[in-house]
């Protein structure tokens, strides 16, 4: 099966030369990867046939190459961008509530590390004793973290009168540096040879591969969390415009322009 090689190098100063692209390139071909990403760029042999063919002047996919497409030219393509795009479009549903009160919450990615911290501690605490209540927990402990970091800028903007776009903007480079700290420091893997990740999630920690479903989902990583956000569209829908709440919060944002 062919996997697509991730890999993160510096887009500037002594690291970032042809020759270094290229070595990467080749070996991730050596280790059998069909295709190689460095940062924001795409590695692609000169010719498709010929063995480790990435020669300099030309290491970058150009735009409208096809590069920007190729990923859902695939099963295992499609797969990730779905396993991508669910958590940013949860994300997106909440944001558009506060767009509608007039809140301006710039913050979001702040607020899901902070979420994304409050479950992966309890996926560390319970790694060896969990059960089916593990993944529901770690749903809401996601959704108190993420909400007591947005507090912040709420309380600022209450009590101080602080600009919450600015403020909410601000946390989410604190929030990067806590989640850096955590993988870097106390919750690094002893056994992952340094590498800046965290203990293998239990099975009771993680949702259910959907690749046993389908024998088309075979080799995929897309799981049945993305059944939680096809739920959650039309519960925003609903909320928004059928509930009395939903109704009240558009008022206060249309009063406030």
């Amino acid at each position: 099966m062919a996997l697509n090689f991730g890999v993160s190098l510096p887009s500037a100063g002594p690291m970032a030369t042809a020759e270094n692209l290229r070595t990467v390139a080749q070996t991730a071909e050596r280790l059998g990867f069909d295709s190689v990403w460095v940062s924001d760029h795409v590695i692609a042999p000169e010719t498709p046939d010929s063995v480790y063919p990435y020669g300099g002047g030309g290491p970058f996919a150009t735009p409208g190459s096809g590069t920007y497409f190729e990923p859902l030219t695939t099963m295992n393509g499609v797969a990730e961008l779905l396993l991508k795009a669910s958590p940013l479009c949860l994300i997106a549903l909440g944001l558009a509530i506060g767009f509608r009160a007039n809140v301006w919450n710039i913050g979001a990615e702040g607020q899901m590390y902070l979420g994304g911290i409050f479950a992966t501690g309890l996926a560390i605490q319970f790694n060896e004793s969990g059960g089916a209540w593990l993944i529901p927990a770690m749903i809401a402990a996601g959704a108190l973290g993420g909400a007591l970091w947005a507090s912040i800028a709420a309380f600022l903007r209450a009590r101080l009168h602080t600009n919450e776009i600015l403020v909410s903007l601000m946390l989410t480079y604190v929030a990067d540096l806590l989640v850096k700290y955590l993988v870097y420091g106390p919750w690094r893997d002893p056994q992952a040879n340094n590498f800046p990740i965290t203990v293998t999630f239990s099975d009771d920690a993680t949702f259910a591969l959907l690749a046993g479903w389908a024998d088309w989902l075979e080799g995929t990583r897309i799981n049945t969390s993305v059944f939680l956000t096809l739920a959650a569209i039309p519960l925003a829908w609903l909320f928004m415009e059928r509930s009395f709440l939903g109704f009240q919060l558009t008022e206060i944002g249309r009063a406030h322009v």
